[in-house]
């Protein structure tokens, strides 16, 4: 599906829902998927394995969005970071719905691989982006 639709205007819009930690209501809104995490590599030198795929999306936010507080804010293990992503595709007339947490990988964050990761999508960002 990801695939059929890459040159469709809209194709890599996906609406993620997470509740509001103060109201328990439902927040929705529409972002731009950025592709497939890159596979962390599992050791480094001739005898290294290979990695497994990754099947973490990326997205940009800032934040100072209410997103990040929304998704960040619950005082329970269970539904911290927390969402649910809704992907329509137009082409195949296909509904996707993927439930899973959510992390933010900011100016802060300490994981090497991230950091790199973070860097490159940023690197790769259009004016347009």
């Amino acid at each position: 599906s990801i695939v059929r639709s890459r040159k469709i205007r809209g194709g890599n819009y996906v609406q993620i829902a997470t509740v509001d930690p103060e109201t328990s209501e439902p927040r929705c809104r529409t972002v731009v998927f950025r592709g497939f995490l890159s596979p962390r590599p599992k050791e480094e030198g001739p005898t290294a394995e290979k990695a497994e795929e990754s099947c973490a999306m990326k997205m940009i936010t800032d934040l100072r969005s209410s997103k990040v507080g929304e998704a960040s804010g619950h005082t329970s293990p269970a539904t911290a970071n927390t969402c649910e992503l809704v992907w329509w595709f137009s082409k195949s007339s296909e509904q996707y719905r993927v439930r899973g947490s959510l992390q933010f990988v900011g100016g802060d964050e300490s994981d090497d691989f991230l950091v790199r990761m973070r860097k490159e999508q940023w690197g790769n960002l259009s004016d347009m982006a």
